[in-house]
This record gives C-alpha cells, sequence and structure tokens, in this order.
C-alpha cells in the first residue's frame, strides 16, 4: 500500500512523461531482457540442486513483514502490471 501511494503520486507529478519517453523506454526493455536472461541461466544452472529447509522454527515480526511487502510491491513485475 506504501509503495502503491508513492507510484500515484509519482504518476500524479509527471513520471509516466518521463516513462514515455523512448530512450527510457528501451533502456527499462533492456534491463528487463538482461534480468530475465540472468534468471532463466541462474535457474538452468542450478535446477539439479537439492532443496533443504531448515529445521528452525521461522519467526515473523510485524517489521519484517511489512518490509518483505513493501520489498514485493517494489518489484518490476508490480510497476508493470
Amino acid at each position: 500500500m506504501t509503495i502503491d501511494l508513492l507510484l500515484i503520486v509519482a504518476l500524479y507529478f509527471g513520471l509516466a512523461s518521463v516513462l514515455a519517453q523512448p530512450i527510457i523506454q528501451s533502456a527499462m526493455w533492456l534491463i528487463g531482457a538482461l534480468f530475465l536472461l540472468y534468471v532463466g541461466i541462474d535457474s538452468i544452472k542450478h535446477a539439479s540442486d537439492d532443496i533443504t529447509l531448515a529445521g528452525g522454527a521461522i519467526t515473523k515480526t510485524l517489521g519484517s513483514s511489512y518490509r518483505n511487502g513493501l520489498l514485493v510491491a517494489v518489484s518490476p513485475g508490480n510497476l508493470v502490471f
């Protein structure tokens, strides 16, 4: 919710016109393509690795839950869709 509010305010003050510039769109396309390429290669490289879980109990605080939600909201996928 915090990031959504910040994005709405930024769009209100002209972020959309900045993002509509062809050079910015090209840069975002290139960065996104490189990121997807990196994630794909890393996934293929580590496909045969075993997944192990820690045996300890998982404790979540209110702050860590908020931080995790904030990081998910800032992700590029949220900005695109």
